[in-house]
């Protein structure tokens, strides 16, 4: 792992792959991109055309494992309406083998939003979530980086 790691959230329009070799082209030593739209519940399969191309192109640049993906912006893990937690949390399932598959290692998600219901109801519904999540997939390897925002 280099001493310093400097990256930028990368544009995926031509690929996973391109993204990387374009961080790589402005001096990141880390990239963070999304495997799908950020604004969409379902994204399509990962094929293996996609995990051949990033696996060569995180090889090539040396930022091997510090690829870091963000999952879609509608995924609330801490809402109070049981479907949407519940939409949220296979989404974010979803992201969790996409990651998987491509080799990603980190995965960032903002928790959510209470909506209302005060904060330590929406801590309780992330870390039940979180952990319905694990135990759904015991061996997956993607490190989940929460990211708060302003004023959290």
């Amino acid at each position: 792992m280099p001493a310093k790691l400097i990256g930028a959230h990368m544009p995926t329009g031509k690929g996973l792959w391109d993204a990387v070799r374009n961080g790589k082209e402005i001096g990141c030593t880390a990239v963070q991109v999304f495997t799908s739209s950020p604004q969409m519940w379902k994204a399509k399969e990962v094929t293996e055309e996609q995990v051949a191309k990033l696996s060569e192109a995180l090889k090539a640049t040396g930022i091997g494992k510090l690829i870091v993906s963000h999952d879609s912006y509608l995924i609330n893990l801490a809402s109070p309406a049981d479907d949407l937690r519940e939409r949220s949390r296979v989404a974010f399932g979803d992201e969790l083998r996409r990651c998987e598959q491509l080799g990603v290692g980190c995965l960032v998600t903002h928790p959510g939003a209470h909506m209302g219901s005060g904060t330590d109801e929406g801590v309780r519904r992330v870390a039940t979530a979180l952990n319905k999540l694990f135990d759904e997939h015991p061996d997956q390897q993607v490190t989940v980086l929460l990211e708060t925002t302003a004023g959290q």
